[in-house]
């Protein structure tokens, strides 16, 4: 396993963890109250620092691969991060129109951000670890040398 797949890993945990709280949170103190939950996501900032290059190797770092793997990987993040954005927006506007308000609580707006924080981390890393399995070389992977020849 690489770098970029033991972060990838480390975020998910970190982002299973931030819920976890948040619901256990949520059920004894309410959800706003529960929201400083999310503060544990922070950790994922330490996951470069954990998994990072150990001076002397003569390992390559990343190949051509590497490189489109984490442009794919971080493209479906965005794009994922985007949606999220555009749900997380529309969902209070549909909610709070049939109650007939007019305005939505300031305390939702950051929920916007950190869901599509954690969306953006979540797909990136899914998508990272999904395309790195599928290329792997592994008993499923397809032997294009013997199809050459």
């Amino acid at each position: 396993m690489n770098r970029e797949q033991k972060m990838a890993w480390m975020f998910i945990a970190v982002v299973a963890l931030a819920v976890v709280a948040f619901v256990v949170a949520a059920s004894i103190m309410g959800w706003r109250a529960a929201t400083g939950s999310f503060g544990l996501f922070g950790l994922a900032g330490f996951a470069p620092i954990i998994f990072r290059k150990r001076p002397g190797g003569d390992i390559v770092e990343a190949d051509e691969r590497d490189r489109i793997i984490l442009g794919k990987s971080s493209l479906a993040g965005a794009m994922s991060a985007y949606l999220a954005v555009g749900i997380c927006c529309m969902v209070p506007y549909f909610l709070y129109s049939h109650q007939e308000k007019k305005t939505i609580p300031v305390d939702v707006l950051p929920l916007v951000f950190l869901a599509a924080c954690m969306v953006l981390f979540v797909a990136r890393s899914i998508t990272l670890l999904v395309l790195y399995s599928r290329n792997s070389g592994g008993p499923d992977a397809s032997d294009e040398t013997s199809k050459t020849h």
